[in-house]
Protein backbone atom coordinates (compact mmCIF):
# COMPACT_ATOMS: atom_id res chain seq x y z
CA UNK A 1 0.00 0.00 0.00
CA UNK A 2 2.88 2.35 0.80
CA UNK A 3 4.08 2.36 -2.82
CA UNK A 4 0.71 3.52 -4.13
CA UNK A 5 0.76 6.57 -1.85
CA UNK A 6 4.40 7.32 -2.68
CA UNK A 7 3.45 7.37 -6.37
CA UNK A 8 0.50 9.65 -5.61
CA UNK A 9 2.73 12.07 -3.72
CA UNK A 10 5.18 12.13 -6.65
CA UNK A 11 2.24 12.95 -8.94
CA UNK A 12 1.00 15.66 -6.56
CA UNK A 13 4.48 17.21 -6.47
CA UNK A 14 4.72 17.54 -10.28
CA UNK A 15 4.49 21.18 -11.41
CA UNK A 16 1.81 20.26 -13.97
CA UNK A 17 -0.43 18.46 -11.45
CA UNK A 18 -4.02 19.70 -11.71
CA UNK A 19 -5.92 16.88 -10.01
CA UNK A 20 -7.73 13.89 -11.48
CA UNK A 21 -8.75 14.59 -15.06
CA UNK A 22 -11.75 12.25 -14.77
CA UNK A 23 -13.16 13.93 -11.69
CA UNK A 24 -12.38 17.40 -13.02
CA UNK A 25 -14.31 16.58 -16.18
CA UNK A 26 -17.26 15.19 -14.23
CA UNK A 27 -17.37 18.26 -12.00
CA UNK A 28 -17.26 20.64 -14.95
CA UNK A 29 -19.48 18.81 -17.44
CA UNK A 30 -22.81 17.58 -16.17
CA UNK A 31 -23.32 15.44 -19.25
CA UNK A 32 -24.39 11.82 -18.83
CA UNK A 33 -21.65 10.49 -21.16
CA UNK A 34 -18.91 12.19 -19.13
CA UNK A 35 -20.40 11.01 -15.86
CA UNK A 36 -20.63 7.44 -17.21
CA UNK A 37 -16.93 7.47 -18.13
CA UNK A 38 -16.08 8.79 -14.66
CA UNK A 39 -18.25 6.13 -13.01
CA UNK A 40 -16.44 3.41 -15.01
CA UNK A 41 -13.06 4.86 -14.00
CA UNK A 42 -14.03 4.95 -10.31
CA UNK A 43 -15.54 1.46 -10.59
CA UNK A 44 -12.28 0.04 -11.89
CA UNK A 45 -10.36 1.84 -9.17
CA UNK A 46 -12.81 0.44 -6.59
CA UNK A 47 -12.23 -3.08 -7.94
CA UNK A 48 -8.46 -2.63 -7.58
CA UNK A 49 -8.74 -1.31 -4.02
CA UNK A 50 -11.27 -3.99 -3.04
CA UNK A 51 -8.83 -6.62 -4.28
CA UNK A 52 -6.07 -5.09 -2.17
CA UNK A 53 -8.41 -5.03 0.84
CA UNK A 54 -9.33 -8.66 0.28
CA UNK A 55 -5.70 -9.77 0.04
CA UNK A 56 -4.96 -7.77 3.20
CA UNK A 57 -7.55 -9.82 5.12
CA UNK A 58 -10.26 -7.18 5.61
CA UNK A 59 -13.50 -8.48 7.11
CA UNK A 60 -15.47 -6.48 4.53
CA UNK A 61 -13.20 -5.90 1.50
CA UNK A 62 -15.84 -3.93 -0.42
CA UNK A 63 -16.33 -1.51 2.48
CA UNK A 64 -12.59 -1.01 2.97
CA UNK A 65 -12.10 -0.65 -0.79
CA UNK A 66 -14.73 2.09 -0.91
CA UNK A 67 -13.17 3.84 2.10
CA UNK A 68 -9.77 3.72 0.42
CA UNK A 69 -11.26 5.08 -2.81
CA UNK A 70 -12.79 8.00 -0.90
CA UNK A 71 -9.47 8.57 0.86
CA UNK A 72 -7.38 8.51 -2.32
CA UNK A 73 -9.73 10.69 -4.34
CA UNK A 74 -10.09 13.07 -1.39
CA UNK A 75 -6.32 13.34 -1.07
CA UNK A 76 -6.10 14.13 -4.76
CA UNK A 77 -8.71 16.89 -4.46
CA UNK A 78 -6.95 18.37 -1.42
CA UNK A 79 -3.57 18.22 -3.19
CA UNK A 80 -5.02 19.93 -6.27
CA UNK A 81 -7.11 22.59 -4.55
CA UNK A 82 -5.48 23.24 -1.20
CA UNK A 83 -1.92 22.00 -0.68
CA UNK A 84 -0.01 19.07 -2.10
CA UNK A 85 2.49 19.14 0.75
CA UNK A 86 2.27 15.80 2.55
CA UNK A 87 -1.14 14.90 1.10
CA UNK A 88 0.04 11.46 -0.03
CA UNK A 89 1.72 10.76 3.32
CA UNK A 90 -1.34 11.85 5.28
CA UNK A 91 -3.55 9.64 3.11
CA UNK A 92 -1.14 6.71 3.56
CA UNK A 93 -1.27 7.05 7.34
CA UNK A 94 -5.07 7.21 7.28
CA UNK A 95 -5.20 4.15 4.99
CA UNK A 96 -2.98 2.20 7.39
CA UNK A 97 -5.35 3.11 10.23
CA UNK A 98 -8.32 1.90 8.17
CA UNK A 99 -6.48 -1.30 7.25
CA UNK A 100 -5.56 -1.98 10.88
CA UNK A 101 -9.17 -1.46 11.97
CA UNK A 102 -10.44 -3.70 9.17
CA UNK A 103 -8.03 -6.46 10.19
CA UNK A 104 -8.88 -6.21 13.88
CA UNK A 105 -12.57 -6.58 13.03
CA UNK A 106 -11.88 -9.74 11.02
CA UNK A 107 -9.35 -11.18 13.50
Amino acid sequence: MRGRFDVLQQWYDEPVFRGCAMLNAAAQHHVEAVRAITARHLGRYLELLTGIASRAGAADPHLLGRQLLILLEGATVVAAHHSAVGAGDHARRAALTLLSAARSVSG
